[in-house]
């Protein structure tokens, strides 16, 4: 096991959980018999991790006319049951060094689990790549990254799902940045925006295609500055441009204060961020192709010290809004689940959370989570508001090892529309139990 670990750490870089590096880049310096020493290692790392998941969901259900109202009601991907055990994720991959230099570097990533990706809505979708790029160190200050991977952005997102306590994504993160995608045909009849229609393809999984350059600059001995811009095709896990051509531009900014302990995501440090999104998205409808305009931006920051991590995320939105998920199939007890989307960028959203996590005992962790979405603010009978409270256990059985108990304590609110309400009142709790294995080692 002590060789596994060591064969672990030797994968990711050690400095920080600086996202843009570890994701992006290889380990400049290494130890070697003692001494730090420039990373030459040809050899690929072999790596991967593997998430099995039961999940119990306490909704009631509700049915008007055979058409199910109740989509939260469902354990996600495909909403067909209400307690399941999956194989939520099964992540395989290659990353390295290409040159003798240590300026080219790789990332690649499959997925063969249960999850958006492959499953959205009980609509199957033939995607296994979720990454596949080559970071370039030539120029000084700006590495150049090619491919596709994940986009600079929100902490939920950027961030190693092994890595995180927390099972499920918050529903800010869920409904403002896991991009979902409806079909849509040019001969649909449009005038409002608002489309519903069975996934076009995996959900958007907090990736792009396009290029990026980037960095992490040591400002002093303690403080550490981080940078990246990106320019993107917005069609998620799809290589060519959806979108007419229109391309999406991604900000981000970062500052740092190390407190020299820790390695990965157990790095101890103080991080604040902000980010944004700008692009463009097309439908069809009317007999031609629209554009919509998709915006996203927010602010964050975490710490993390001796066992303590506290965390804190805003996301504002505006465009191309998901308003949940809708049954098209008049059979009771049979539905064919599809997106519900609101496009126009008059439609507005912002979402938050906090969240606490603690080791009060060796290889014991206690979590606490509050996330709030604000969904469809600029309309009274559409605005909806979640609210959901996470508590729950981890044990670290080695390492990222570990054993995840999660409660969440749910409720939703329409407060301009009373028969939505009324379907709200039936959203319960969840409870989710998930076991994470992850392995690295050089071929």
């Amino acid at each position: 096991m002590k060789l596994l670990i060591s064969l672990i750490l030797s994968v990711f870089p050690l400095l920080s959980s600086d996202w843009l590096m570890i994701q992006g880049t290889e380990p400049k310096m290494i130890k070697k018999d003692g001494a730090k020493v420039l990373n030459t290692i040809k050899t690929p790392s072999f790596w991967g991790f593997a998430q099995l998941k039961g999940e119990k969901n306490y909704s009631d259900t509700f049915e008007v006319g055979g058409i199910n109202k109740s989509g939260f009601s469902y354990v996600a991907p495909n909403l067909q049951r209400q307690n399941q055990i999956q194989m939520f994720r099964a992540r395989l991959g290659l990353r390295g060094v290409l040159d003798k230099d240590n300026k080219v570097n790789y990332f690649t990533l499959t997925d063969f689990g249960q999850n958006g990706i492959s499953d959205p809505l009980n609509h199957s979708q033939n995607t296994y790549i979720t990454d596949a790029s080559v970071t370039l160190r030539y120029i000084p200050h700006a590495n150049l990254r090619f491919g596709l991977f994940k986009y600079p952005g929100s902490e939920e997102g950027m961030q190693a799902r092994f890595a995180s306590p927390f099972i499920l994504f918050t529903q800010m993160s869920n409904f403002l940045l896991l991009e979902k995608t409806p079909k849509t045909h040019k001969n649909d009849v449009n005038t409002n925006g608002s489309f519903v229609g069975e996934p076009d393809r995996s959900v958007g999984a907090y990736r792009d295609t396009g290029i990026e350059v980037f960095e992490r600059f040591s400002l002093s001995q303690d403080w550490a500055l981080s940078y990246a811009l990106m320019i993107g095709n917005g069609s998620g896990l799809e290589w060519k441009n959806e979108n007419d051509g229109k391309y999406t531009g991604y900000g981000y900014l970062a500052l740092e204060k190390e407190f020299h302990k820790g390695k990965g995501y157990y790095t101890q440090d103080f991080k604040t961020y902000v980010w944004y999104q700008e692009g463009k998205r097309a439908l069809e409808a009317n007999n031609e192709t629209q554009l919509y305009d998709r915006i996203r931006y927010g602010i964050g920051t975490r710490y993390y010290k001796n066992g303590l991590r506290l965390e804190a995320e805003y996301t504002g939105a505006e465009g191309m809004l998901i308003a949940g998920s809708r049954d098209t199939n008049p059979v009771a007890g049979d539905e064919n689940w599809h997106f519900a989307l609101e496009a126009g960028q008059e439609n507005k959203a912002y979402g938050y959370y906090l969240s606490s996590a603690y080791e009060f005992y060796p290889k014991i962790e206690a979590m606490l989570r509050y996330d709030e979405l604000n969904n469809l603010t600029n309309s009274t009978a559409n605005e909806r508001i979640f609210k959901t409270t996470t508590v729950g256990l981890a044990y670290h059985f080695d390492g990222p090892i570990r054993l995840d108990l999660n409660y969440l304590f749910r409720e939703g609110e329409a407060p301009g529309n009373a028969k939505a309400q009324q379907v709200l009142e039936t959203m319960g709790d969840i409870i989710s139990l998930q076991f994470t294995y992850k392995f690295a080692l050089r071929l």
